[in-house]
């Protein structure tokens, strides 16, 4: 969540709850941000236009890097996180699930909690390092690469290469320093988007694999909880604790694929 939240990723409904002021410029921010990935995406695609609409040599090495990365940003995630009612209403039962007390509660329970979210964040950081760094080699591929020489009309033109595929409302070539900065900034917010975006959806995916776990484990030991379950309730029949105690697992359950 802390990842998202850097890029306004997070659903703002969410966030800064009962702050008024500090909620409104979240949202702000994430509309902002979004805007910025949205004009990364629509320069990225009219190089690709202008590079497959040339009178020219198609140049087949610039239009495969060109389409490599741009669709690989894609934005429909984005939008469904954003206008989802769906997509909120699964965060917030994930949220209410973890703030709530369960009535069957111990450490061992505890512990498998522990280890699905350690397992999870161990994952995500490896996920994160990668993406870090081929995002890097992108960045630094430009400085390790040799310039290409072209020839127009008469003169010859040198082309300084860039580490993305994207438009620009000026010459690149005559900017370099200008253009390269400026992908680098695009290399870094469209790498976060698509990384913080996987995280979010991965950690949503494998959530219930960690309530299953849970509730194998108080299936798997029954009695004890029927037991913890008859004193909590001040049951005293036999039968009708584990009844209640069988119907409760089956709510989880049902809570769980729902």
């Amino acid at each position: 969540m802390i990842c998202c939240s850097l890029l306004g990723i997070f659903p703002w409904q969410f966030m800064f709850e009962g702050q008024k002021r500090y909620q409104s410029a979240y949202a702000m921010y994430s509309k902002v941000m979004l805007g910025y990935y949205i004009f990364f995406l629509i320069s990225a695609y009219i190089k690709l236009f202008i590079l497959l609409n040339t009178d020219d040599e198609l140049q087949m090495d610039a239009i495969s890097a060109n389409i490599c990365i741009t669709f690989i940003y894609s934005i429909t995630r984005q939008l469904i996180m954003k206008n989802s009612t769906g997509f909120r209403t699964l965060i917030k039962h994930i949220i209410d699930t973890e703030n709530s007390v369960s009535t069957i509660q111990d450490s061992e329970i505890d512990k498998i909690r522990e280890n699905a979210v350690k397992e999870s964040k161990r994952k995500s950081k490896w996920y994160l390092y990668i993406l870090c760094v081929v995002t890097l080699q992108y960045i630094l591929r430009p400085a390790m690469v040799d310039s290409k020489m072209i020839k127009v009309g008469n003169m010859t033109k040198i082309i300084k290469p860039l580490p993305l595929s994207s438009w620009f409302p000026f010459d690149e070539q005559e900017f370099y320093k200008v253009a390269y900065v400026w992908q680098v900034l695009d290399s870094l917010v469209g790498a976060s988007f698509v990384t913080y975006t996987d995280i979010l959806m991965f950690n949503i995916i494998v959530f219930p694999i960690g309530q299953i776990k849970k509730l194998q484990h108080c299936l798997k030991n029954f009695e004890i909880y029927k037991e913890k379950h008859k004193i909590l309730y001040n049951i005293t029949d036999d039968e009708k604790d584990g009844e209640a105690t069988f119907i409760e697992f089956v709510f989880r359950h049902r809570q769980i694929i729902d």
